[in-house]
């Protein structure tokens, strides 16, 4: 309880999803068509195996483009909400229906690299069909789904886009193994879309392990001293726009500087409005603590779910 109450304060500094710089989108025909040996390969290995090399993947069908949830920005990279894709891997595309195509062609044309696994020799109505000639020479072939990922990893690197922790295959959870699978890590950081530096650490013990370290995020160097749990966001400005911490001590980064008497579990952050507002989890309804009086009067402090210990 105690683990899952100290990772609830990160929805108090971002709504925002993991950061996912590839897109591996899966031909809906094609994966629906049981006449084909890819019937029902949804190209989760690939994606799998980039998590696993530190390249957080959405997987998703090519459906999402007759929708028009999967789009391309103004700046031509491929996007779906929020999300910026740096590279797109086309996943068995044969049977893509003519809005597919149009899709990809402008995406050929764009900034996101994109890679093939799998021909497009058909249409929708299983007629014949080159559509590499219709998309030209800008998506790169991969022979497998092996040579696709090194193909990907090695043009994310060039592009200067840094990995994070990576992900462990056969994780034994819950006295189970993951399988060939990644499941993301319980030790290690990440990024979220909105530029949320997140550091967990829970490997050894369920309430957290201590975050005792110095790390550099956006040009800014971080001192922290916290228990399992560590976010946040810089600003435009440079300062510190998000703050989130279970059993923090103390941090350093800049012009924020915390030091507590008592380890505390707490969050906060700058409003669209121009105010910080910020909350603490736990402890005694006690005066708020003159470093945290500096950021911000206004904490409102949460309750600890109670324990049955029946």
């Amino acid at each position: 309880m105690a683990g899952m109450t100290r990772l609830r304060m990160l929805d108090f500094v971002s709504q925002a999803p993991l950061d996912c710089p590839v897109a591996v989108i899966f031909g809906h025909a094609c994966a629906m068509n049981w006449t084909q040996s890819s019937y029902n390969d949804v190209g989760l290995g690939i994606a799998s195996a980039l998590c696993a090399k530190g390249y957080p993947a959405d997987l998703m069908p090519s459906s999402l483009i007759e929708s028009k949830a999967l789009k391309m920005d103004d700046d031509g990279y491929v996007c779906l909400g929020p999300q910026r894709y740096r590279a797109v891997v086309l996943f068995h595309p044969e049977f893509g229906d003519k809005n597919e195509l149009a899709f990809f062609s402008r995406v050929a044309a764009g900034k996101s690299a994109m890679f093939r696994v799998g021909d497009w020799t058909k249409d929708f109505e299983a007629c014949p069909f080159d559509a590499m000639k219709v998309l030209g020479g800008k998506i790169q072939p991969c022979a497998d789904d092996i040579a696709c990922v090194a193909d990907v990893v090695r043009a994310l690197s060039l592009a200067g886009v840094t990995p994070v922790s990576a992900w462990p295959v056969n994780a034994k959870r819950w006295g189970h193994s993951g399988g060939a699978l990644a499941t993301p890590p319980v030790e290690g950081h990440t990024v979220l879309v909105d530029g949320t530096y997140v550091r967990i650490a829970g490997a050894h013990q369920a309430d957290g392990d201590p975050i005792t370290e110095t790390f550099e995020w956006q040009g800014h160097r971080v001192s922290v001293d916290a228990i399992g749990v560590v976010a946040l966001r810089f600003g435009r400005n440079g300062k510190v726009a998000a703050f989130a911490a279970g059993g923090l001590k103390s941090v350093s980064t800049g012009s924020l500087t915390i030091s507590l008497p008592e380890r505390t579990d707490l969050a906060f952050r700058l409003e669209s409005d121009g105010h910080v507002r910020g909350v603490l989890q736990g402890g005694a309804a006690a005066a708020v603590p003159e470093a945290l009086r500096q950021i911000t009067c206004d904490w409102q402090r949460l309750r600890m779910p109670a324990l049955d210990n029946k």
